[in-house]
């Protein structure tokens, strides 16, 4: 555990100032329903001490996005497998200006896992909580909003997010073949008993009385009705094996067991079947790169504590992180710790929360604060809101930083429901027929879907972490862009898809030698057109689409909207070689081909005349101008007509 600070005493004066949690909005702004410590404008309401559906969510962003038009723009950057869009909101103040583009920009992501529900209602506490403050006369939301513009998306995995209501829910909804058998989710669940929980089917008891112990020998499986017909229940289950937080494209699938402890091990067998292969994972890559975050939260669940990279190997010489990153790492992910505990602790005294660098915490590899930091070079943290249950006396265990609510999670019990006779979906006399079959919900299946105490208070307490975190960067300070050969490698949309409606993005790029307009978000059917102007010296080859040369598209290409396209135009540097040949001993004639194609020259004559022996490669004029139209060899000469009768060749080549 880190929690040296190696920072001057001065510093440490200036950052705690800076860093306070935020006021309180006053009393006659706020509202009580959600709870004597929400902070709950009268414009907005949102109920923190529950959990919210993702239905509930777009409700929530889209009033934020209607109420306060001029600081919260909504919108899509991507979609998962099942086309559930990843919301984000853009937010700032005059969000719709020109000038945002010279304020910090900040990204905040939750739920990068399903179940860990509190990850996204902490989130989007802070959403809600910073358009909300501002137009409160917040002095914290007005220091954040003026000076900062945050992104934030509050649920990054909306598919094991829904399904998280259902059972515990970690992966994404890549469709798998689980079992091999009838291809992916043939054998998916069925809620039999109708509580809107996915329980385990057992044998034993009586009609009246449930099972008394659970023997492995006795579970049927999942609740099901063993659809593929192989005997077994729920043994292909909705869901895949794939970490989002283990693929990104960074030092993805990097494993190197022969070390202790290994380096890798724990995202070798959940990181996908390539680097960044999930659409979930994808879109926040390609958004990132688009708008690169100075700083950088993902929220998660499971322990209590604030996490800095790198995931993947201790910060020694062989990781090159700078000392200077390593420190402002250390002192921020201190103070933000620090934040979050004081803020949680006026409600939950007993809850407490560590700071580690992430590595020590485990090893993993390909995680999204590894990829910002390795690939943007953004301060990356990760924020463990919520660990249930009851602290121990132990400091050295994380088991001793918790939630502290043991008397609530204890109010869920196990259940047992009597579903009576079962067959299995085998044909035949394969078919097995199995009597007084139970269903087992645990208590913490119970517990999905439903708010622990006190969430509210969590929210705030991540939403003042998170402005610690902001006010330790610059304000209006816009962060280096993006590498560019990442920008290529990712094939970068530059905008998101605003939720208003359909529309097609139309993407360019230009190789070398020139440049590309007309690239937009377009409406169905919209008269699209695009351009390509060569440089100094090169001339336009062609526009390329997935690597196919459009034959018809000329350098201006008129075409309408009818899908997402990305264009490409290729350009190639016009190489002049020049020769020439003196037919007459009294001319002296040096030609020499400058940029653009012209041609100088000297001579005894007075009077000349100039002719290309291929004009649809290349063009030249009275003066000597010459313009090449595309790749190909041209023989220009050069005629006398004074009588001299003087003839020079000049070669001009395309390549």
């Amino acid at each position: 555990m880190k929690k040296s600070i190696k920072i001057g005493i001065s510093a440490i004066l200036v950052i705690a100032i800076c860093l306070l949690p935020s006021a309180i909005f006053s009393a006659a702004v706020l509202g009580t329903a959600a709870g004597p410590n929400v902070r709950e404008p009268a414009d907005v309401k949102a109920f923190w001490d529950q959990r919210h559906t993702l239905e509930e969510f777009e409700t929530l962003y889209k009033e934020l996005a209607a109420t306060y038009p001029d600081t919260v723009k909504l919108y899509s950057i991507g979609h998962t497998w099942e086309e559930r869009p990843l919301w984000c909101l853009e937010i700032s103040a005059d969000v719709r200006s020109p000038q945002t583009a010279g304020k910090t920009p900040i990204t905040l992501i939750g739920n990068i896992h399903g179940g860990e529900q509190e990850s996204g209602e902490s989130v989007a506490y802070t959403a809600w909580w910073l358009p909300s403050a501002y137009a409160a006369g917040d002095p914290e939301a007005k220091r954040a909003m003026e000076g900062y513009v945050t992104y934030i998306i509050p649920v990054m995995n909306p598919d094991g997010y829904a399904n998280s209501f259902h059972r515990g829910t970690r992966q994404n909804m890549r469709p798998m073949d689980k079992n091999g058998v009838g291809g992916p989710y043939s054998d998916s669940y069925v809620d039999l008993n109708g509580d809107g929980k996915i329980g385990q089917m057992y044998l034993g008891g009586t009609a009246e009385t449930p099972p008394t112990s659970r023997p492995s020998a006795n579970l049927l499986g999942y609740e099901s009705r063993d659809s593929d017909g192989n005997g077994v229940f729920g043994d292909d289950l909705k869901g895949s094996t794939i970490d989002l937080n283990r693929s990104f494209d960074y030092l993805w699938n990097f494993y190197r067991p022969y070390e202790t402890p290994s380096k890798g091990a724990n995202a070798w067998s959940s990181a996908g079947p390539d680097a960044a292969s999930e659409p979930e994972v994808r879109a926040i890559q390609n958004f990132l790169t688009a708008h690169p975050p100075a700083a950088l939260i993902t929220a998660h669940t499971g322990i209590q504590c604030v996490l800095y990279p790198w995931c993947y190997a201790p910060n020694d010489e062989e990781t090159n992180m700078p000392a200077e990153d390593i420190a402002f790492f250390e002192t921020t992910a201190e103070a933000m710790r620090a934040t979050f505990e004081r803020t949680v602790q006026t409600v939950r005294p007993n809850a407490r929360f560590y700071v580690k660098q992430s590595y020590y915490d485990y090893p993993t590899s390909s995680e999204l604060i590894d990829w910002a930091y390795g690939r943007l070079g953004t301060h990356a943290y990760t924020i463990e809101v919520y660990s249930g249950g009851t602290p121990t006396a132990n400091p050295a265990n994380d088991s001793h930083y918790r939630w502290d609510d043991a008397a609530w999670s204890g109010s869920f019990s196990d259940k047992w429901d009597y579903l009576g006779d079962v067959t299995d979906g085998q044909r035949g006399t394969a078919q097995q027929r199995y009597e007084n079959v139970w269903i087992y919900t645990s208590a913490a299946q119970q517990r999905l879907g439903e708010a622990p105490p006190d969430q509210q208070i969590m929210g705030e307490g991540f939403k003042d972490s998170a402005l610690t975190m902001i006010f330790s960067e610059p304000a209006n300070t816009p962060y280096a862009d993006a590498p560019e050969w990442l920008k290529w490698e990712i094939g970068l949309v530059d905008e998101p898809v605003v939720y208003e409606g359909i529309v097609y993005d139309i993407t360019l790029s230009a190789s070398r030698g020139g440049t590309v307009a007309g690239a937009g978000r377009y409406t169905p059917g919209e008269s699209v057109t695009v351009a390509a102007t060569p440089e100094e010296n090169y001339v336009f080859e062609g526009w390329y689409e997935n690597d196919v040369k459009l034959t018809q598209a000329e350098a201006t290409y008129i075409f309408s909207a009818v899908v997402d396209r990305h264009l490409e135009a290729r350009f190639v540097r016009l190489t002049p070689l020049a020769t020439y040949a003196e037919a007459h001993s009294s001319a002296r004639i040096s030609l020499r081909v400058k940029q653009k194609g012209q041609l100088n020259f000297r001579t005894d004559s007075e009077s000349y005349e100039f002719a290309s022996s291929n004009p649809a490669v290349v063009t030249v004029n009275d003066s000597g101008q010459i313009t090449a139209l595309k790749a190909g060899t041209a023989l220009v000469t050069i005629h006398t007509t004074d009588g001299s009768d003087i003839t020079s060749g000049v070669v001009v080549s395309v390549s």
